[in-house]
């Protein structure tokens, strides 16, 4: 039997450093893959861009029984959790109850969003560098996502940085443990964009999500977000979203 000892698990740790260092030079990237990923992991631990108050819209359907409903609303987060304020609605009422509804109520209940407990961080997953992919015209840095226990929150996937500035551009996956009886399978894709280049404020620009559920089949949502404006702040409190209109 071969025994690996302390000093040659150091060395081959090193080793691996200085090839992710290397290889971050000679690609002309203006940071190491690993100097990026510190950069998000020290970013996020102050709360990232999540709490901002948006505009969703919200295009959902069950493509197997041809249903489809959209929704406007406006979100709030305080301490994990969120309050919407409607503002148009209109397709078939079992989408809007069956899926709109029950997204929003995870979110409502901090199940969608990014807390501690479910955060991208060392406590929760294990990171392994993948190499670079093309999104929207610049070269990115992509990392596998291993969750360390299954726990509702925490995903299956990828995580795509920014090389300059280790900002979080897109996280995708799978949920390894379901929010709720009604899904079986629950996928998504979210992307982020920067507010300012100094990538101090940056919030959720799109989100993609795909269950498979128990009732109704397939579903699929697509929400796009934008920052609200105090001159946009109108509308009603959504209460009773279940119940649909």
């Amino acid at each position: 039997m071969h025994i690996v000892g302390a000093g040659t698990k150091s060395l081959c740790r090193l080793a691996g450093l200085v090839l992710l260092a290397a290889w971050g030079a000679a690609s002309g990237l203006a940071a190491t893959p690993e100097e990026a990923l510190e950069q998000f992991l020290a970013r996020t631990s102050g709360g990232g861009g999540y709490g901002a108050r948006m505009e969703l819209d919200i295009e959902a359907s069950l493509p197997g029984l041809h249903r489809s409903a959209k929704l406007r609303a406006v979100r709030s987060s305080e301490a994990g959790r969120s309050t919407f304020q409607m503002l148009e609605a209109e397709g078939d009422a079992g989408v809007r109850r069956e899926v709109i509804a029950r997204y929003l109520a995870l979110e409502a209940d901090g199940q969608a969003g990014a807390d501690a407990g479910v955060a991208i961080s060392p406590a929760n997953y294990k990171f392994r560098f993948q190499g670079t992919a093309g999104y929207g015209g610049r070269d990115v840095y992509v990392y596998r996502l291993e969750p360390k226990r299954r726990r509702a929150g925490l995903f299956k996937g990828e995580l795509w940085l920014e090389p300059e500035t280790g900002v979080v551009l897109r996280e995708w996956g799978r949920f390894v443990k379901s929010p709720s009886w009604f899904v079986k399978h629950l996928d998504f894709v979210r992307d982020f964009s920067m507010e300012r280049r100094d990538a101090q404020s940056w919030v959720v620009r799109r989100l993609i999500v795909t269950a498979d559920t128990r009732l109704v089949g397939r579903a699929e949502m697509t929400i796009w977000f934008a920052r609200v404006a105090p001159e946009q702040e109108a509308g009603r409190v959504v209460s009773g979203m279940a119940g649909g209109r």
